[in-house]
C-alpha cells in the first residue's frame, strides 16, 4: 500500500492524519540519508512507520538506511514488509536481494531476482544483479562442493564429481532440479551446439537461436539446440578454470558492494 492510501485509510476510520504527509516525511528521511546522517534518517523514517504503518516506501527507505549501517537483518525485515504492503515493489525485491548477497544468502537473493525480473523483464539493473549473483556463486560453490565431496560416502563419487552443477541456479540442494540461467524458472532441458554448454531450458535456447544470439556463457553462435537431460553445465576442467579466474579477480571473495 502506498503512503497516500495510508492517509486515506486513516481518514476513513475517523482519525485525523498526522501533521504533514507521509510522502513529505519520507523525503525528510531521504534528505538525512543523502547528507550521511543515517541515524537521523532511521529515526525520522521510524516515526513515519509509526504514524503511517501501511506506507511501503517508508519501510523501503528505512531498509536502505539500515543497509548503509550494514545492519542486514533489519534491512531485510523492512524490505520484506515493503513487499507485503506492495507485492509488485521491484525496488524492494532488488534491495533485499542485495542485502541477502551481503549476508551470503545467495539462494534467497536469486529468488528475489526471479520475482523482480518477472515484474520487469527488460530491467537492466536486475540483469546486472543476476550477473553479480552468478559471479558470487563462482566463488562460493567450489568451496561448498569441496566440503560436500569430503563428507560424501564413497558410493556418491559420481554425484560429487561435478562441483559446479548448481553454479547458476537459485538453489544449493545437491539433488534439486537445475533451473535455466536465463529465465531462472523452467528446468534445464537442452545443450547448445557446437559449444555443448547445458544451462538453458528448451524455450530459452530456441529463443536465443531464433534471434541469432550466441551462447550466454561463451557467446559462440548457436547452431542447434539439442534437447535432453545433461549432467553438467560446463566441462569440469573449464569450470575449474573459470573459478580460478574469479578467485584472481579484484572483486573475488564476495558480492559487489
Amino acid at each position: 500500500m502506498g503512503c497516500t492510501q495510508s492517509i486515506l485509510l486513516a481518514q476513513e476510520k475517523g482519525k485525523n492524519p498526522p501533521q504533514g504527509t507521509a510522502e513529505s516525511r519520507v523525503l525528510v528521511g531521504q534528505s538525512y540519508l543523502q547528507q550521511g546522517k543515517v541515524d537521523e534518517a532511521i529515526e525520522e523514517l521510524s516515526e513515519v512507520v509509526r504514524l503511517w504503518p501501511n506506507c511501503a516506501r517508508a519501510y523501503l527507505e528505512r531498509g536502505h538506511a539500515y543497509s548503509e549501517k550494514k545492519i542486514w537483518d533489519n534491512a531485510v525485515a523492512d524490505y520484506t514488509m515493503a513487499t507485503k504492503l506492495q507485492d509488485n515493489y521491484i525496488s524492494a525485491y532488488y534491495l533485499r536481494a542485495q542485502a541477502y548477497m551481503h549476508m551470503g544468502q545467495l539462494d534467497d537473493a536469486a529468488k528475489d531476482y526471479t520475482t523482480a525480473i518477472k515484474l520487469d523483464p527488460e530491467n537492466a539493473q536486475l540483469r546486472a544483479l543476476k550477473s553479480e549473483i552468478q559471479k558470487a556463486r563462482l566463488v562460493v560453490v567450489p568451496v561448498r562442493a569441496s566440503r560436500d565431496a569430503e563428507e560424501a560416502p564413497a558410493g556418491d563419487a559420481d554425484e560429487a564429481e561435478d562441483p559446479f552443477a548448481g553454479l547458476d541456479t537459485p538453489t544449493s540442494a545437491r539433488n534439486a532440479v537445475k533451473q535455466c540461467m536465463i529465465c531462472m524458472d523452467a528446468e534445464r532441458g537442452c545443450r547448445l551446439r557446437p559449444c555443448l554448454h547445458a544451462a538453458l531450458c528448451v524455450s530459452c535456447g530456441e529463443n536465443l537461436k531464433g534471434k541469432g544470439f550466441g551462447c550466454p556463457i561463451c557467446n559462440v553462435k548457436i547452431e542447434a539446440v539439442e534437447q535432453g537431460a545433461f549432467m553438467r553445465t560446463f566441462a569440469l576442467d573449464e569450470a575449474q578454470g573459470l573459478a580460478a579466474l574469479a578467485l584472481r579477480s579484484p572483486g573475488a571473495g564476495g558480492p559487489s558492494p
